[in-house]
């Protein structure tokens, strides 16, 4: 990985979500409340990996455009995975 790279930042932080992810989904794997949303959790952060990862450091502002709504996208999609798990435990307890 490039150092000099703008967006280092952002696929730090996503391999760490990853990794958060599935520490959390290992230790509470008794709960399926929160097994399954964090596995759906893992595949979109590691999507989101391989997008940070394609995206190029000369890349115009109208490239980005499309490779930004896929983020949207999975952010989306992660907040109601998230929801659904904390929802659950709630419903448990």
């Amino acid at each position: 990985m490039n150092k000099e790279h703008p967006r280092l930042g952002q696929r730090l932080q996503t391999c760490g979500g990853i990794l958060l992810v599935i520490w959390i989904a290992v230790h509470m794997r008794n709960h399926l409340t929160v097994l399954i949303p964090g596995c759906l959790l893992v595949v979109a952060l590691i999507l989101r990996l391989f997008i940070e990862l394609s995206i190029a450091g000369d890349e115009t502002d109208e490239e980005l455009e499309g490779k930004y709504e896929q983020f949207k996208l999975l952010n989306q999609f992660s907040f109601l995975a998230a929801m659904f798990a904390i929802i659950g435990l709630m419903h448990q307890q």
